[in-house]
């Protein structure tokens, strides 16, 4: 099987496994089974017109969007990091990607739309060029 299709079957296990909503940039959030080999994060506009980007980490400790920053209408910035442990929970030495759905600025008029990733996660920094 090829790595674009392992990572779209692991993409898809991912959104079935569990949902939940979240405050601040996150629309929705979902997380998955563990991964392997070389990753790197991935981005999408929804049907409904939102991002949806996956980025890998601690299945312990999620690493998710903290903030978005247009550049211009074709072009943003995603900073990720992992979520901080709370009552002495423990970062698991994992790799597991969750998707999270976030607003995307009104600035952006996608696509085309250039996704830059930056901050602390697997295969970060990171851009993506969606069409």
């Amino acid at each position: 099987m090829s790595p674009a299709r392992w990572r779209g079957g692991c993409l898809l296990a991912a959104l079935a496994f569990a949902v939940s909503c979240s405050p601040g940039i996150v629309v929705e959030q979902a997380e998955g089974g563990r991964l392997g080999g070389d990753w790197r994060p991935a981005a999408w506009i929804t049907d409904d017109g939102h991002l949806a980007v996956v980025v890998a980490g601690s299945s312990g400790c999620p690493t998710e969007p903290v903030e978005v920053e247009p550049l211009d209408p074709h072009h943003l910035v995603v900073t990720v990091r992992p979520d901080e442990p709370s009552n002495g929970a423990v970062c698991t030495a994992d790799l597991v990607p969750t998707t999270s759905v976030i607003r995307l600025p009104a600035e952006i008029s996608a696509p085309p739309l250039t996704v830059d990733f930056r901050g602390k996660g697997h295969g970060v920094p990171h851009s993506v060029t969606l069409r």
